[in-house]
C-alpha cells in the first residue's frame, strides 16, 4: 500500500478517535452540587425558570447569566429569601437528583459555600454575583471560578472588582454579571460581558488582572 495512503488513513483514524473522546467528555460532564438540599433545589429552580426545554448546556448557561443580570440586586447586606421553589419544583428536583445519582453523573463541592445564601436572596456585591454564577455553572456541569482585578470605567477610573472564568469546550472564557447588571439590562451590554477571551478588545479595555 502507498505510504501516503497509509498516512492519510492513520490521520483519519486518529481524528475520529479525538472527536469521539471530545464528544464523550461533553456528554459525560458531571453536575457539581453543593450538597445543601435547600440551595441545590433553589439553583435547579433558577435554571428551570431561566431556560427553556430543549436547550443545550451552553444555551442554559447563557440563560442563567441573563437571569442573574436581570434579577440579582447589588447590595452589601443580605435580605429576605427570594427563590422559593414550589411543591412541583421540589418534586422535580428530587426526581432529577435521583436520576443523576443513579447514572453517577453528579459530584459535590463546597468550594462556594460562602455564596449559598446569595443564591436564595438574589442579593450581593460583584463577588457574590460571581459566586452565584459559579454555582449555576457547576450545576450545569461546567467548571467555573472567581477572577479578581480592577474594573476600568469609561472615564479611566477603576475599582476593585470580581468576575468569572468558565471552562467551555476546553477554553477558559470570562463573564461579568455585575458589569452587565449595571447597564440597564440591554442585550448588547449583556452580550459584551459574556464568555469573552482576554483577546477581546472591549473586555481588555475594562478588565485588568
Amino acid at each position: 500500500m502507498n505510504t501516503r495512503v497509509v498516512k492519510r488513513l492513520l490521520y483519519t483514524v486518529i481524528l475520529l478517535l479525538c472527536i469521539t473522546a471530545v464528544s464523550r467528555l461533553r456528554v459525560e460532564a458531571k453536575a457539581i452540587y453543593t450538597g445543601n438540599r435547600k440551595v441545590d433545589c433553589a439553583v435547579e429552580t433558577i435554571i428551570r425558570r431561566a431556560s427553556k426545554k430543549g436547550m443545550s448546556r451552553e444555551q442554559k448557561l447563557k440563560a442563567c447569566y441573563i437571569y442573574l443580570v436581570k434579577h440579582m440586586t447589588y447590595s452589601h447586606s443580605g435580605g429576605r429569601v427570594r427563590i422559593k421553589p414550589s411543591k412541583a419544583e421540589k418534586k422535580l428536583y428530587k426526581k432529577n437528583l435521583n436520576a443523576l445519582k443513579a447514572s453517577k453523573k453528579i459530584r459535590y463541592s463546597r468550594q462556594f459555600r460562602g455564596d449559598w445564601q446569595n443564591v436564595l436572596t438574589m442579593r450581593g456585591t460583584c463577588k457574590d454575583m460571581s459566586g452565584v454564577m459559579c454555582i449555576l455553572a457547576n450545576h450545569l456541569g461546567f467548571n467555573a471560578g472567581y477572577k479578581t482585578g480592577r474594573y476600568v470605567r469609561s472615564n479611566g477610573s477603576s475599582v476593585e472588582h470580581w468576575w468569572n472564568w468558565v471552562n467551555v469546550n476546553g477554553k477558559r472564557l470570562y463573564c461579568d454579571v455585575q458589569a452587565a447588571n449595571d447597564g440597564g439590562h440591554s442585550m448588547g451590554r449583556m452580550n459584551s460581558y459574556y464568555l469573552k477571551s482576554y483577546g477581546n478588545r472591549n473586555w481588555r479595555r475594562h478588565h485588568r488582572g
